[in-house]
């Protein structure tokens, strides 16, 4: 074997060695990548994660609050495990440092219920009462606003009217975060019933989300 060729065998075995080196290192610690705590942040940090999230949007949002590093890594890891659209809204507080393991297998499964304590005084209207469940976290004011003057809604309710003006009724509720207006706004109209036994339902449909 020439000296040329010796070289080029030489450049080409460590060359092929050092990549192997670099694909070991790099399975290691994608192995270990979800074990890993990677964020700053330490204590109970609170993220919000909206309806219809992405992974993309999901990733900042860890990032932003210090739980982990690479957003994109954490939304790889997550596709790789089959769940990057499988991520549910809530409100979630997560004790820091959290492995992404750990993170992902909480946003999957879904924040705990927590009902919020909301008063509606009397007096209000519809607006107002939307705008105090919206300030609450329930819902969005103008998702509220439109659903509770929606008539076809009124109907599903059995209410004679073709809003549910005058059957929001002032009370202190327990509520969950981020429902839908229709969830949202029909304990106030139950409470209602109960307290004049008005309004019976007079249709079957059940309401609609």
């Amino acid at each position: 074997m020439t000296k040329p060729m010796k070289r080029a065998l030489i450049v080409f075995l460590v060359t092929s060695g050092i990549g192997v080196i670099a694909l070991v290192l790099v399975a290691r610690t994608a192995w270990r990548y979800g074990d890993t705590p990677g964020g700053t942040a330490s204590g109970k940090i609170t993220v919000e994660i909206p309806n219809g999230a992405s992974a993309g949007d999901v990733s900042a949002r860890l990032q932003g609050a210090g739980l982990i590093g690479n957003p994109t890594i954490f939304r790889l890891y997550a596709g790789q495990r089959g769940v990057a659209g499988r991520f549910k809204a809530g409100r979630y507080e997560i004790a820091a440092p959290a492995t992404p393991k750990q993170i992902l297998d909480t946003l999957v499964k879904g924040a705990a219920d927590e009902l919020v304590t909301v008063i509606v005084p009397p007096g209000k209207n519809l607006l107002e009462v939307a705008e105090i469940l919206a300030a609450a976290g329930i819902a969005g004011k103008a998702e509220l606003a439109a659903k509770a003057s929606d008539p076809a809604f009124a109907a599903e309710l059995g209410l004679p009217g073709n809003t549910l003006e005058g059957y929001l009724y002032p009370d202190t509720y327990r509520l969950r975060p981020n429902s839908t207006p229709a969830r949202a706004l029909i304990p106030l109209v139950r409470r209602h019933r109960q307290v004049w036994g008005s309004c019976a339902p007079r249709t079957r449909r059940r309401p609609s989300n």
